[in-house]
């Protein structure tokens, strides 16, 4: 079943008509405009088979907020014979059609609604109103999207030769993201928030790091969206215990990536959470345990659960608990006297060590040894988790104990050897390049930065400890790392700008350090600060 209209035509034009709505599109969609939007988009999902091949080709942990057999369930629904049937009116009552999804898309879906076993979900239990509206479309695009960001060639996407050339992978990425955002507004006008729709923004803005990069204000607007519609479907209040377990596993892998996300975005930008900690939702059963720390034993006992049943469910644990931390430390630096519980330096480094040792106990494999895994998914989720306490300890040690220069600068050099290590690893993780990507410039640069800054700062120092910030010793360190990550975060990366412009500032930094009367020219645009602590 074809379009009647061209192929090449792009339903990114959707989004031009999927503007501020008017206060009659809360009930239907009566603008025709918006019809022939939502008739593109319903029909692009027609395309199912070459999207199943891409969502196979994801890796097992992809997406991260759920698992993708979840998705598989959604997409099955389309490939059944009574949706081919309800499609096919899409030619002849298309108003009809839309204005069903729309309905469908007021009404929170039956399997979010306790009205299943605990057994959970299966393709079979999905109906139309579980499947067709607008934000469980918008997930299937944007997860389709994903995809198309790890995989460098579409050689098996579609082998239907009247494709026209103009088929490739930029437009098809460039017209899901356009199809993504259109559902996002069409959800929008349906004024229903539910854990679908929140789901939907987290991969949207997962999908937008990768075709923008992190400091982009489309990607900070987005995270105040996904903070909004958390704080409304109430995922920040205490959970209620008689919920199935389907329900409570989704709302708790939402939470926990969206409250990872936000530390991670506003710790890039150096800006203040928009999820703080003490909005942190209840949650059951964890088995994380730390000596001499009982008010985090109960902070945590009440909020990580240890049945994430993903592939990535360490990597989530450690950016969960990392992520607390960090956001501790953060609060420390500004006030050490009205600060959380064990933000103090010296609690925070026990707490670090605690939490740490309680991970690689829930593990029951040390992440340390990420390289010894010979299972290269389960390898790379081990190197995660490790980055994450890594970059934690560098953290810490940059807000509330600066003077440990020495402890300082050897933590930065584990990171960026760990991470260097990481991307020679990537040969036979290729999938996860554009994920290992934005860890470089989470972690990697930072760490960069903060070694340069020692080199500068101490670079007049002859003392046997400090040595180790010699010239010819940071320079070959650091020309090392940014040699690495450049074959990874290459010119068309949306990562690229910041790793030239950190590698550029930090050059600089170490010529004058060298020689403080060379001086330099910079390009406009560009900043003259040095890298700093």
């Amino acid at each position: 079943m074809e379009p009647q209209q061209s192929k090449s035509s792009s339903i990114g034009n959707a989004a031009q008509a999927s503007g501020t709505p008017g206060p009659h599109m809360v009930h239907s969609p009566d603008d025709l405009e918006t019809i022939s939007a939502a008739y593109q988009v319903l029909f692009y999902v027609t395309r199912s088979v070459s999207f199943q091949q891409l969502l196979d080709s994801l890796p097992p942990d992809t997406p991260g907020v759920l698992m993708k057999p979840l998705v598989c369930s959604f997409l099955t629904y389309f490939t059944q014979p009574q949706s081919d049937t309800f499609l096919e009116k899409v030619n002849t009552r298309v108003f009809e059609t839309v204005d069903r999804v729309f309905h469908n898309s007021k009404i929170p879906p039956r399997w979010l609604a306790n009205d299943l076993s605990s057994r959970g979900y299966t393709p079979q239990c999905l109906d139309e109103q579980d499947c067709l509206r607008w934000d469980v479309i918008g997930i299937i695009y944007a997860t389709v999207a994903l995809s198309l960001t790890i995989r460098h060639d579409l050689s098996d996407f579609d082998s239907d030769a009247s494709q026209p050339d103009s088929w490739t992978k930029e437009t098809i990425l460039k017209d899901l993201t356009h199809a993504v955002n259109t559902c996002i507004r069409f959800q929008e006008m349906t004024g229903t928030k539910t854990e679908l729709y929140l789901w939907l923004l987290i991969q949207d803005i997962i999908l937008l790091i990768r075709i923008y990069g992190g400091h982009n204000r489309h990607v900070w607007r987005r995270l105040g969206d996904i903070g909004n519609v958390l704080f409304t479907i109430g995922l920040h209040k205490p959970s209620l215990r008689n919920q199935i377990i389907t329900q409570m596993h989704i709302r708790q892998q939402l939470f926990l990536t969206a409250y990872t996300l936000d530390k991670a975005i506003t710790t890039l930008m150096n800006r203040p959470p928009r999820i703080s900690r003490q909005y942190c939702m209840d949650l059951d059963n964890v088995i994380l345990s730390f000596p001499a720390a009982d008010g985090l034993n109960h902070y945590l006992s009440t909020r990580l659960s240890h049945s994430l049943s993903s592939p990535a469910s360490l990597v989530e644990k450690a950016s969960f608990v990392m992520s607390i931390l960090r956001e501790d430390a953060q609060v420390a630096r500004s006030t050490l006297h009205d600060s959380p519980e064990g933000s103090t330096p010296g609690n925070m480094t026990r707490l670090l060590e605690g939490m740490w040792q309680s991970l690689k106990v829930s593990s029951g494999v040390p992440p340390e040894s990420w390289q010894m895994e010979q299972l290269p998914h389960q390898s790379y989720s081990l190197l995660i988790a490790y980055l994450e306490y890594l970059y934690t300890q560098v953290y810490i040690w940059q807000h509330l104990l600066p003077g440990q220069v020495y402890t300082l600068g050897e933590m930065c050099r584990k990171t960026l050897e760990t991470m260097i290590c990481g991307v020679k690893s990537l040969g036979s993780l290729e999938e996860y390049r554009s994920d290992f990507a934005w860890r470089l410039v989470l972690y990697g640069l930072p760490s960069a930065k903060i070694l340069a800054s020692l080199r500068f700062t101490h670079s007049s120092q002859t003392t046997s400890r400090l040595d180790s910030f010699g010239q010819g010793t940071v320079n070959s360190e650091l020309n090392t790392f940014f040699a690495c990550i450049l074959t990874v975060i290459q010119p068309k990366d949306p990562h690229y700008t910041d790793c030239q412009q950190v590698h550029q500032s930090i050059k600089i930094s170490l010529a004058q350090a060298a020689d403080p009367e060379v001086t330099f020219s910079y390009p406009p645009g560009q900043s003259t600060a040095r890298p700093t602590l």
